[in-house]
C-alpha cells in the first residue's frame, strides 16, 4: 500500500481561459508527484469547469489513494465581475 506524504510546500497557479481543464490538471498532478499542496485560481470564464475539475481530482485523491489530505489541491472562488456604474 502506497502511503502519501505531507506537502512540502505551497505552490499558486493561474489558470487561463484558454485550456482550463488541461492546465488544471497539469498544475495539480505536477504539485502532488512533488509532495506540495497547490492553490489554483482559475479565471473568470473558465470557473465553472475548473469547480468540476477541482473536485474530480480530489475524488480521485480520495478514492484512488485514500489521502489524507484531500485538499492539497484547492482553488479559489472566482468573485464576481465587479459592475460599473
Amino acid at each position: 500500500m502506497a502511503e502519501i506524504a505531507s506537502p512540502m510546500g505551497v505552490i499558486v497557479g493561474l489558470v487561463p481561459a484558454t485550456h482550463p481543464v488541461a492546465t488544471f490538471i497539469f498544475k495539480a498532478l505536477i504539485a502532488i508527484k512533488g509532495r506540495n499542496a497547490i492553490i489554483l485560481s482559475p479565471s473568470r470564464r473558465a470557473h465553472h469547469v475548473s469547480q468540476q475539475v477541482g473536485a474530480m481530482i480530489r475524488e480521485a485523491l480520495l478514492r484512488r489513494w485514500r489521502a489524507r489530505r484531500p485538499r492539497a489541491v484547492a482553488w479559489r472562488p472566482t468573485a464576481a465581475k465587479p459592475r460599473l456604474p
